[in-house]
């Protein structure tokens, strides 16, 4: 739809057309219906995992090797000998928001000390994808034999190594980062199982192309704020020093560059890009 910059010629598009609306809260139905069955199996395999883990003994549980490591700095050296353990596969799935582009290289600086012939397998969720420092990450993942995949959902940070080293989140005192470090045994068997559903359940990198769209400057993110709460055209062009013709030729602008037709449209995806946090 081409979007005009006249006063008088273009139309108001702060009213959502209702069969548009329904169009669009249909199709976010069933993605959200989809994304909590996706929920409901990843929680049964946790649930899975921790009923195993009550079941065993204390005798039986002297078969479960754990460590618990405490402090960035020794998270960081664990991280740093991954390179170094493994000899046929690491296996990884990162939850959370996007890191920083200088941790992104840390980690592609480990994936360069891997031995020959020791294959990666990662799941990242979909919004990776969609920022340019992550879909630059991902697509230099992929440049160095790295399967790649994207979920809508994932229950938390994992590294497994050649099936018998795992590495997964763990509470600490005092708010400090900590891990569990498992070496073999029942527990990293269920943390496979788990990795296994979630691999399952992603989809290839190739087959999930997402449209990297720069993140807005701070006067476009004054436009996505005022449109989702509703300010009327002429209150938002007065808090820019700008002219309401100036405003509108913005705002169609900023539209055309994410690829929407509507305000409605604009304000949903600035949402799920995580720009109006």
């Amino acid at each position: 739809m081409a979007h005009t910059t006249g006063d008088s010629d273009r139309p108001d598009q702060s009213m959502v057309p209702e069969a548009e609306f329904r169009r669009l809260l249909s199709a976010s139905r069933t993605s959200l219906s989809r994304i909590a069955r996706e929920a409901d199996e990843v929680s049964a395999a946790l649930e899975a995992a921790a009923a195993g883990l009550a079941r065993l003994r204390p005798a039986e549980r002297s078969a479960v090797d754990a460590e618990l490591v405490v402090g960035q700095e020794r998270i960081a050296e664990l991280l740093d000998r991954v390179p170094s353990l493994a000899q046929e596969e690491i296996i990884s799935m990162h939850p959370g928001l996007v890191l920083p582009s200088t941790e992104l290289a840390d980690g592609m600086q480990r994936n360069h000390n891997l031995p020959e012939g020791v294959a990666m397998r990662t799941i990242h969720l979909t919004p990776m994808s969609r920022v340019p420092r992550g879909a630059l990450h991902l697509q230099s993942l992929v440049d160095h034999g790295v399967s790649v995949r994207l979920a809508n959902a994932l229950p938390f940070r994992l590294i497994i190594v050649d099936r018998y080293w795992a590495m997964a989140p763990a509470s600490a005192a005092e708010g400090e980062m900590a891990l569990m470090l498992f070496r073999g045994g029942s527990m990293v068997q269920l943390l496979m199982k788990v990795f296994e559903l979630c691999w399952l359940m992603a989809s290839p990198l190739e087959d999930t192309a997402e449209t990297v769209v720069d993140e807005p400057t701070p006067q476009q993110r004054v436009i996505l704020r005022a449109m989702m709460a509703g300010m009327k055209d002429e209150a938002v062009a007065r808090e820019l020093g700008v002219s309401i013709r100036t405003y509108r030729r913005l705002l169609a602008g900023l539209m055309d560059l994410m690829g929407v037709e509507s305000r409605f449209q604009a304000g949903a995806k600035a949402m799920s890009m995580g720009w109006l946090q």
